[in-house]
């Protein structure tokens, strides 16, 4: 429960300066074998920078 919280305080922080926060997920993930690692961090930051740019998409119409 602890990690689902940080994913998501990393991701409201860095979808608030309009980035995804990829490099900061690999960081969390310690003890998850690493060739799932990068499928994670990239899921992860397409979901944060996909909303942020649905919620600019918004802004703008």
């Amino acid at each position: 429960m602890l990690l689902v919280a940080l994913f998501g305080v990393i991701a409201l922080l860095y979808a608030s300066v309009g980035f995804g926060g990829g490099s900061s997920y690999p960081a969390l993930l310690v003890g998850v074998p690493f060739t799932i690692i990068p499928v994670l961090a990239l899921a992860c930051n397409i979901i944060v920078a996909s909303g942020k740019g649905r919620a600019l998409n918004n802004l703008s119409n």
